[in-house]
């Protein structure tokens, strides 16, 4: 081995391994940032999966992590979350420790150990089948507008509505409408944000699939539903 290989080897081995990880996951951060640009992404943060996403002016925050999600223009993702198979819509906003497609268990088998129903789980260390006999994980819908609380749970092949609203702490286990208000556990309707009238005519505007100018003319308007359909439908 050549003398200065051997010495670059010293050195490296000599490193802190704190220094190393920091090291790691500032090269990735740069990775991220160069596949995509307009995204503010936090320490810590990995987007992994072929089927992952991410459309212009999406903030996400330090240590969250998402598989094979999708997520739309400019939304506001929190810190220390865990996002599986989800496609979000724009313009949403999530709490931190937001969590969203764990993967589930049978209920119905002698066991609900993965040892049974899955052949490669991760974290079994003994398999009994070489066959798939439970589907573990089912995709997540999640529409526009939508504002999820700190440490919420969504639960796999959930949909939620756009402009909809989960409180935090609270965990979804079924779909929810458009403009509905979901708190505790299980969660549970509290309220529709708006009458059924002025849902149907925001779900016909769509205003996050609107162009930015469009958006930004009307801005003063969205701190009123009466002022902004009034202007939005004339």
């Amino acid at each position: 081995m050549n003398k200065n290989i051997k010495l670059i080897f010293s050195l490296i081995q000599s490193i802190p391994g704190e220094i190393v990880m920091i090291g790691k996951q500032t090269a990735y951060r740069v990775y991220l940032s160069g596949k995509y640009p307009s995204t503010r992404i936090g320490a810590g943060c990995r987007v992994s999966g072929d089927e992952s996403e991410i459309a212009e002016g999406v903030t996400i925050l330090e240590r969250t992590t998402f598989t094979n999600c999708k997520i739309g223009r400019y939304s506001c993702i929190g810190s220390d979350g865990r996002y599986w198979g989800c496609t979000i819509g724009s313009f949403c906003s999530f709490g931190p420790y937001v969590l969203a497609g764990l993967g589930s268990h049978p209920v119905d088998f002698v066991s609900t150990h993965p040892a049974f129903y899955s052949p490669n789980h991760s974290a079994s260390q003994i398999i009994f089948t070489k066959t798939r006999n439970f589907i573990e994980r089912h995709p997540i819908v999640i529409g526009s507008d939508v504002w999820i609380g700190a440490r919420a749970i969504i639960l796999d092949g959930v949909t939620i509505g756009d402009g909809a609203i989960i409180a935090a702490g609270a965990v979804v286990t079924k779909d929810v409408e458009p403009y509905s208000i979901i708190g505790g556990v299980p969660g549970k309707l509290i309220r529709k944000r708006f009458s059924e009238e002025q849902i149907r005519y925001l779900m016909q505007i769509r205003w996050w699939d609107q162009p930015i100018d469009w958006i930004g003319r009307h801005a003063e308007e969205f701190l009123d539903i009466n002022k902004f359909l009034q202007s939005s439908i004339s």
